[in-house]
């Protein structure tokens, strides 16, 4: 099997990786890519590394193709109150200003945690929230968590 895969074919991985899911690999994390391609490629058994990137080049990646991608490509990182500093920013000047705005005439809140993993970051705002807006139980509020890689949407389940 190959053993590195060249910049210019790694360009064009970045580039449609992407394109189709929003994953941005810049030439100095080339190294990365390369590494997570290999693992993709061993895993599917195939037995060169270029042919491997070359299918996937070959046409728009499929739905399938997408989620095996997001398994070997995506970080996985999540705990709780992850980035101290946004939670605190988030609970001392973003969420007052938000329940002023509503407080008394539309008292709804939805949030999305895009790209939370198993999950950690959409509970911890649940409990922001608990610890933050007084009188939670008269609003209505929704925490939508989501992540592009199905293996640790399974494990969140």
């Amino acid at each position: 099997m190959t053993t590195h895969l060249s910049p210019a074919l790694l360009r064009q991985l970045s580039d449609r990786i992407e394109h189709a899911m929003g994953l941005y690999f810049p030439p100095d994390r080339f190294i990365d890519l390369d590494r997570k391609i290999r693992a993709a490629a061993r895993e599917l058994a195939f037995l060169d590394l270029e042919t491997f990137a070359n299918w996937l080049l070959s046409s728009p990646l499929a739905s399938d193709q997408v989620r095996m991608l997001a398994g070997f490509l995506t970080i996985g990182e999540t705990y709780f109150y992850r980035e101290p500093r946004a939670w605190e920013v988030l609970q001392r000047e973003i969420l007052p200003a938000l329940l002023a705005d509503r407080t008394g005439v539309n008292q709804r809140l939805r949030v999305w945690s895009a790209a939370c993993s198993t999950g950690e970051e959409a509970y911890t705002m649940a409990m922001v929230l608990s610890q933050t807006v007084p009188n939670l139980k008269d609003w209505q509020y929704l925490i939508l968590a989501t992540d592009i890689n199905p293996n640790v949407i399974h494990r969140a389940k």
